[in-house]
């Protein structure tokens, strides 16, 4: 497959762990939680400075982020720049419009 070099190098460095039991999903959607998740992880893979971080608290939904998540969603809300457009809401998800000036990674 086509993605096949991206994902073993992504696996290899931790930056994706799959989606359990060693499998991967390319064609699946990703969620919120996810793509901040691989976004943080190649952040720190890259020595990029991950270290702020903000409270999930405020967030309708902010209890529901799973734990694998958490330190990425917090380091997503407490870097403005990232993410600038995650607003709480009362139905249980954060509505997330990608951001015009995200940051661009070189591999």
């Amino acid at each position: 497959d086509w993605y096949r070099t991206a994902v073993d190098w992504a696996a290899e460095t931790g930056v994706v762990n799959g989606v359990g039991n060693g499998k991967f999903a390319p064609n699946a959607t990703l969620s919120l939680e996810q793509l901040i998740t691989i976004l943080y992880r190649y952040a720190e893979n890259k020595g990029y400075n991950v270290s702020k971080s903000a409270s999930l608290d405020s967030f309708t939904d902010g209890s529901a982020v799973s734990a694998y998540a958490r330190p990425a969603m917090q380091w997503a809300v407490g870097s403005p720049p990232i993410l600038p457009s995650i607003y709480p809401n009362s139905q249980n998800s954060i509505p997330f419009q990608m951001p015009s000036n995200l940051v661009t990674f070189e591999i």
